[in-house]
């Protein structure tokens, strides 16, 4: 008798084990990628299409003539900057700049920075939305900036 509940016991602990197992299995293959799911709205490109982006904004933007203030990042052109952060520790920097895509408009060119200040075009991504420079986009009622 003693023997039965023994072995039930461990027929149990087993079963409770392979079961854990299969549930964390199953949720590990159908929870989405967390490096994929933090670059929605963000896309790897080459040098030849930042190149294009670079310059369909560069060639018909207007000049502000006033001092930039600051700027804002989109959280796509965040995740970008900590995606290419954790896919090369080394790079000491990062740059967006301004893009222009016909579909999507503004878009920014992300792209890191090694430590002599040089471009690492081994991973460029666009992501949604431009960089937005203050002026023009400015908070006026900030108590940042405000005079």
């Amino acid at each position: 008798m003693k023997k039965n509940k023994l072995t039930l016991a461990a027929i149990t602990f087993v079963s409770g084990i392979i079961l854990g197992i299969s549930v964390m299995g199953l949720i590990s293959f159908t929870s989405p990628d967390p490096s994929t799911a933090a670059l929605q709205g963000v896309n790897k490109i080459g040098v030849p299409e930042a190149y294009t982006l670079f310059h369909g904004y560069y060639d018909n933007a207007s000049s502000t003539n006033q001092i930039v203030k600051g700027f804002s990042i989109s959280k796509e052109q965040l995740s970008a900057i900590n995606y290419l952060s954790n896919e090369n520790p080394s790079l000491s920097a990062f740059r967006v700049y301004m893009g222009y895509d016909e579909n999507e408009g503004n878009v920014g060119i992300i792209v890191g920075v090694s430590s002599t200040g040089q471009d690492v075009t081994s991973s460029i991504y666009k992501a949604s939305g431009g960089a937005a420079l203050c002026p023009v986009i400015c908070d006026v009622a900030s108590g940042i900036t405000r005079k």
